[in-house]
């Protein structure tokens, strides 16, 4: 589904940002797994380094064409966003 990150302001790396899933989904798996991005982008700083977040999906074997799941991350000045999600599911 997609990746979180918190650059800081420094060439420190930030800390991870804390993911919690408030809708589970039901017709597949949701997976969060810890990672670490590594980028040029910041002028100041060479081979930035920043830990993440990555959330997957695998739809599961149901006959469900669409499904639906929320989490909130948390960044590290404790400020809250929420993201909820349609899937539509097909078959090939």
């Amino acid at each position: 589904i997609g990746f979180h990150r918190f650059a800081s302001g420094t060439c420190a790396p930030a800390r991870s940002p804390t993911i919690r899933v408030i809708a589970s989904p039901r017709a597949g798996m949701l997976t969060i797994k810890p990672g670490e991005l590594t980028t040029d982008k910041i002028s100041s700083c060479s081979d930035y380094k920043t830990p993440v977040q990555v959330v997957f999906y695998q739809a599961g074997e149901s006959d469900a064409d669409t499904d639906h799941l929320t989490y909130e991350v948390t960044n590290p000045n404790g400020e809250v966003e929420i993201y909820q999600f349609t899937i539509h599911i097909r078959s090939d």
